[in-house]
């Protein structure tokens, strides 16, 4: 496509993105957002719908958001020089915030809440929600879930396949399910200093 052409069809798509925010249509950005991403990026299409992006942030077109508050992304930031895999989901009932120079492996599902719904569970475990931080130059595996009222330490490391429902410790490694504490970091990738 020519570069102006495919400005001019950027500036068309941000207009009818602003235009679908206040008039009925919310249902479409939702359901199309894969199709607006192609037109104009998905930072871009993020922004839009009220979401925190920071520059040089890789996001792919193919990430799911659910629980928009008003259609509204609002509740996701993300900070500068962040890689965000393919595939990810982002639970925006509460806030979910990556920092800078964050690394996010493809699959990683971000949950910030836990609701049983309408069924007679609820009288045992009654609804509950919270934040997820992901703190400057974290790196989260693939396939890892991350469940609410968590942080993720600056330089910590999650290995693939984790389960984390607890904070993690900054400059440390962890895994499993529920993810747990390795080693110093350092002595499990550099063992010949430790």
């Amino acid at each position: 496509m020519r570069p102006w052409l495919k400005s001019l069809a950027q500036g068309l798509m941000v207009c009818l993105l602003k235009t679908l925010r206040i008039f009925p249509g919310k249902a479409f950005i939702k359901m199309n957002f894969q199709l607006l991403s192609q037109v104009a990026s998905t930072n871009n299409v993020l922004r839009v719908l009220g979401a925190s992006i920071g520059e040089r942030t890789h996001i792919p077109a193919d990430i799911c958001v659910y629980n928009l508050d008003n259609y509204s992304c609002r509740n996701l930031a993300i900070g500068s020089n962040v890689y965000i895999g393919p595939r990810c989901l982002f639970d925006l009932t509460s806030r979910i915030t990556i920092e800078d120079d964050a690394a996010i492996s493809a699959q990683v599902s971000f949950i910030t809440h836990l609701d049983v719904g309408n069924q007679p569970l609820k009288k045992k475990v009654p609804r509950t929600e919270g934040p997820i931080n992901v703190k400057r130059g974290a790196w989260v595996g693939v396939n890892t879930t991350v469940l609410q009222d968590v942080v993720i330490g600056e330089f910590a490391m999650v290995g693939a396949m984790s389960l984390v429902n607890k904070d993690v410790p900054a400059d440390s490694l962890c895994y499993g399910i529920p993810c747990k504490r390795a080693q110093k970091k350092t002595e499990l990738l550099h063992p010949q200093t430790a």
